[in-house]
């Protein structure tokens, strides 16, 4: 409504509640190609960054498009039309320190993760060398014994009822 009727002071009224977004960085409303209202928030740490004259050269020539990245932002343009015909558009922008917030977190959870999994895996090939590989390399060393020594009465000691023990019997 404050568009047909020229009514800036509403349309003004009606932005002025993105204050409470934290995130809203800027937004304009346009009146078919001309700037008519606009909400920059007041912030020492907030540059503009995006005039005008560039979302309408983004948005104008083709209104499908409706949204474009930036270094730290995101840009979301909303076409307004009145009975089929293009009468103005919105343009918001946010920050994206939010996403950026949660993306470190999400990358220091993986490698967390990551950290405790490699941790995990040594610990359990660690244990399973102890069970399965140094049996093993006692019977290889047994078995080099006997056949360089030629001294066949050397056993070896069965550690285990397991595989590696029938091994260790059929040896001896």
């Amino acid at each position: 409504a404050p568009l047909l009727f020229d009514d800036t002071d509403t349309a003004q009224k009606n932005i002025a509640a993105l204050k409470t977004n934290q995130k809203i960085i800027l937004t304009y409303i346009f009146k078919k190609d001309q700037s008519f209202v606009d909400y920059l928030r007041e912030d020492k740490n907030i540059k503009l960054f995006i005039s005008h004259e560039e979302v309408l050269k983004l948005f104008l020539p083709n209104l499908t498009k409706n949204f474009h990245f930036g270094d730290n932002y995101v840009g979301v343009y909303a076409p307004i039309y009145l009975s089929g015909n293009y009468i103005g558009g919105v343009y918001l922008q946010s920050n994206l320190s939010e996403l950026e917030k949660r993306l470190v977190w999400a990358r220091n959870a993986t490698l967390a993760i990551l950290g405790i999994s490699i941790t995990f895996s040594f610990l359990l090939a660690w244990g399973l060398q102890k069970i399965i590989t140094t049996p093993l390399y006692r019977l290889v060393k047994t078995m080099h014994q006997v056949s360089k020594q030629k001294t066949y009465s050397v056993r070896e000691t069965k550690t285990s009822t397991d595989e590696i023990g029938t091994l260790i019997d059929s040896f001896n």
